[in-house]
This record gives C-alpha cells, structure tokens and sequence, in this order.
C-alpha cells in the first residue's frame, strides 16, 4: 500500500495511540542497516525510558491478498532484523488471512486490523516511572534501584539457557512489560588492567545473542579500547562506565577464557606456520569447510564449552552467529591476519578433506583383510 493509498485518519489514530504510550513518531524514516542498506519505515516510534530505548517499526499495508500479505511481511521482517528493531508492527486494511497472521507471529510482527484502528488510543500501556537520574550509579546495588524504579523486575547472577543448549550467567538480568510485550535486559560487568578488550565484549554479545537478549548493556572500569568501543556501537551494546570499582561482587568471568586477553598480542606475533599448526582436528570437525572460507575464520581448539576461533574480522556477528550455531558452543574470537588465516584454512581443511575422502572411499560392506583359501 502506498503512502497515497493511507487513509489520513487511519495515520492520525496510529499517532495519537503511539503518543499516547509516550512514544515520539517519525513518517518515512529511513535507517542504515548493518548490510549497508537503507531500509525505509512507514513509520518508526521511540521512547526512552532513561536507561534504554525501544523503538517499534510501524508498515501500513494492504490485506486480501496471500502473495501480497507473505511478500509484505517477509519484506518488513528483514528490515527491522537488519537495523536491529525487535518491535513490530504490521497494520493491515483489510484485514490478514489466518496464515500472514501465522507467519507474522513467527517473525515477532504484531498485526492489528487497520478497520478497528479506532480502539487502539483507548488501550493502556503500563508506563515505566522515570527517575531524574537513573544512570547517576556508583555500586551494584545503586543500579539494580534505579532498574527497580523504572519498573523492572530484576534478578542477579540470572542463570538463562541458550538457543544452543549453553547456560550462560548474567550478571544483572531484568523484564519490563512495553504496551504488553515483554522485554529482556541483559547486564554484566567487564573490567581489564588498562582496557577492557574487544574479546570480552564480543563474548557479551555472543551469549545475548544466544540467549535471545533484546537489549544490552555493559558497566565497564576502565573504558573499552577503540576496537572493543566499534564494536559495541555495532551491536547496539549501551556502554556504562565506573568512577571507581562496584563494591558488589567483583565482575563475573566464567564467559572469558583464562588466556583470552593474551590472545590478540599472540596472535599479532604468529607466524603462518604457526597459525597452520594450531588448529585441532576436533575444532575443525565442528566447523564446515565452506563457512570458514566464508568468514575467513578458521577454529582452533575446544576448552570446555568454548571454541576458539582465528577471525580475520573479530567484529563479524556475523561470522559469530554463524559459528555459534553450527558448533553449537560458545566462541571466542581472535584477531589474526587474513593472509595467515587463509593459508590456515587452505593447509589444514585440505589435510582433512583428504582423510575424509579415503575413508568415504572404503566399501564397508567388504572386509578389510580375507583369509587365502
């Protein structure tokens, strides 16, 4: 449906409802995506309550017909995936059939039939309780209050199952209910002797990814490094910092490996050879041939649940996501050169592309060895 095609008043009824949750509106707004595309919204509406901010993508569109309807939602979901908005909104005159309504649920789009706009501004939202300085924090303590005022329910040391059957821990785990949707807030503390690196706020985003977090944050002390800080800002991390330590429980560490922070010094220093020799076959097992020339990442070595991973781009979610799913194990990235890591991958996938090829060659149904007669 084109934006003539908008009935005037159907527009002002979605105003007057998102305003009324406190939400500030903007028509046509136009976002860049992390593929480096611009995706236009017919609507975007964002309201911060102070500590976070959450933003619903609003597509006005035609019912009636199925092709039309699949096309229209498969197109929004991909634009609000690729910049990052968890909250949809689909408003459809006429209204949906029962199986657009279905796959819209399955892409988190919430359809409301554009005929009964009308009701939508007499609908109540429970309205978070604005304290005047909800970041102004020293302690722990002092920032699980400030949640609690801005209506959160809040646990510590959350334990949370991942998509891949990993429990993670967070250090601060908090749900609020925006206009009937519930929303999750994730929080740890990260501290390093001089910086904190890109290897601990890139572990962060890989377990919120995995447990389906909908905003992050991370209190830091000291500050993040410029590659950490990148890398934050692409992920949409919100960053805090400390003026002095948490006199809580010190920040939990059970995420990063013992050896991560050494790794990127390590790594600056190795040689080809050197990365050649380092992968194990088990990590390699994990990871398909294929996707590892895709990201230009080969993996090194298992440590309990954790695979160590050789990146050419560290910051790749992509790549992360990728990984995270196939090995179905939590991934510590490692900044390497993109020359050393395809000679890696080109040395040590053919060696094993050679044993697998002899073994799919042997017929198991001969034996191997046969008694002279």
């Amino acid at each position: 449906m084109t934006q003539t095609e908008i009935s005037p008043k159907l527009k002002t009824q979605i105003s007057k409802y998102l305003q009324n949750q406190g939400y500030e509106l903007t028509e046509e707004a136009k976002l860049l995506g992390k593929s480096g595309i611009e995706h236009t919204f017919d609507m975007l509406a964002e309201r911060s309550d102070g500590f976070t901010s959450h933003i619903i993508a609003i597509c006005i569109a035609a019912g009636g017909n199925r092709e039309t309807e699949l096309g229209t939602i498969f197109g929004f979901a991909n634009k609000a995936y690729d910049t990052g908005i968890l909250d949809r909104i689909l408003v459809a005159l006429p209204e949906l059939s029962e199986e657009a309504k279905d796959l819209a649920k399955k892409q988190r789009i919430k359809v409301i039939d554009g005929e009964r706009i009308e009701s939508l501004p007499e609908l109540k939202a429970k309205k978070p309780t604005k304290v005047t300085e909800p970041l102004n924090f020293q302690t722990k303590g002092q920032l699980v209050e400030s949640l609690n005022q801005l209506g959160y329910e809040v646990m510590e040391k959350a334990q949370v199952r991942g998509k891949s059957g990993i429990d993670y821990t967070f250090d601060i785990l908090a749900h609020i209910d925006i206009d009937q949707v519930r929303h999750s807030l994730g929080i740890d503390f990260l501290s390093g002797d001089k910086e904190v690196n890109l290897e601990q706020v890139a572990l962060f985003d890989a377990k919120a990814y995995d447990t389906a977090i909908d905003d992050k944050v991370i209190v830091v002390l000291p500050k993040l490094n410029l590659e950490a800080e990148q890398f934050a800002e692409q992920q949409r991390i919100k960053v805090l910092e400390l003026n002095q330590s948490p006199v809580a429980e010190p920040p939990a560490t059970e995420e990063m490996p013992a050896q991560a922070e050494e790794a990127p010094a390590k790594t600056a220093k190795t040689g080809s050879k050197m990365l050649r020799q380092m992968p194990q076959p088990e990590a390699l097992q994990l990871i398909p041939e294929i996707t590892a020339r895709r990201y230009n990442a080969i993996p090194l070595t298992t440590r309990g649940n954790t695979l160590r991973v050789a990146m050419a781009d560290p910051t790749d979610v992509f790549a992360l996501e990728a990984f995270s799913t196939q090995s179905r194990m939590r991934i510590e990235p490692v900044a390497s050169n993109l020359k050393e890591v395809r000679e890696a991958i080109d040395f040590n996938y053919k060696g094993y592309g050679e044993i697998e090829k002899q073994i799919s060659s042997i017929d198991i149904r001969k034996p191997l060895f046969q008694k002279d007669r």
